[in-house]
């Protein structure tokens, strides 16, 4: 990245970003003396992520940089998030702090990329991979649901491959609160992969099992050369995906019923791809 990437970043911030920042806690830091930013590895709704140098430990890291705004939900959410659920198919955030107008979020680096990539350099998944694909979505959105959060934009290019070949849910930016009434009935995520409900939610409010119409949609995705010949797929594949897909949530299982489900039972017991 070229010096003038961030020279913005250069100049020195005014006090009153501490007290407007919802953050206080955090102090502000100038990115450019805490890191080396080498490239843009990814852009999203919400922001840029970078690949840089960690110039405290010398270790590559991910780095989320986000316009911040004062009450700003999808920073809040995203922080909140990531620093209660500590998951091992969670991305970890390492530090967070203010510079500027900007939020950055310091995270492990994924050096595999997302799913969609994975699959564009590797090939099409093989049933196998998905179903551990499957089980480690789920433990992670299971554990999510058990602290009271759904993610809300579960798609493959949410789902990074690490260095152990174990998949890290990323992009909590339209998370939310499960008990949360007004985000029951807002419609967010990503078109292609939303729920019927949350598609309708004029009609009715919907829940985290939105999240696990957006992994069947995921595992389909992820095969496509053999979407067409649905013979050559596994009975206990297919009924997996039948489940991920019920129209009606209220006979969609939730992500921990789901772990139970026989073609998940079948993933070994090591994790990983």
């Amino acid at each position: 990245m070229s010096s003038n990437c961030l020279s913005c970043l250069h100049e020195e911030a005014p006090s009153q970003l501490l007290a407007d920042s919802p953050f206080p806690s955090r102090k502000l830091r100038d990115p450019t003396k805490a890191f080396c930013f080498e490239k843009l590895i990814g852009r999203g709704t919400f922001g840029s992520v970078y690949r840089a140098i960690n110039l405290k430990t010398g270790q590559l890291n991910a780095v989320k940089v986000m316009n911040h705004i004062y009450g700003k939900v999808s920073d809040e959410i995203e922080v909140e998030i990531l620093q209660k659920c500590k998951h091992p198919n969670i991305i970890k955030l390492i530090d967070f702090f203010k510079w500027k107008k900007s939020l950055f979020l310091c995270m492990e680096l994924s050096e595999h990329g997302d799913l969609h990539r994975v699959a564009k350099r590797y090939g099409p998944f093989n049933e196998r991979q998905l179903r551990l694909v499957a089980f480690e979505v789920l433990d992670a959105l299971a554990y999510l649901n058990s602290k009271g959060f759904m993610h809300r934009d579960i798609k493959p290019d949410n789902i990074l491959l690490n260095d152990a070949c174990e998949v890290t849910i990323v992009d909590f930016g339209l998370a939310a609160h499960t008990t949360s009434y007004l985000a029951k009935y807002k419609r967010c995520g990503t078109l292609e992969y939303m729920a019927p409900e949350v598609v309708l939610t004029a009609k009715h409010p919907y829940n985290e099992k939105c999240d696990i119409w957006s992994l069947g949609i995921t595992i389909m995705e992820l095969e496509p050369p053999r979407l067409k010949e649905p013979h050559k797929w596994s009975r206990g594949f297919q009924d997996f995906v039948s489940d991920c897909l019920r129209v009606d949530p209220a006979r969609r299982p939730k992500a921990k019923q789901l772990l139970e489900h026989p073609w998940i039972c079948c993933a070994p017991c090591a994790k990983g791809l």
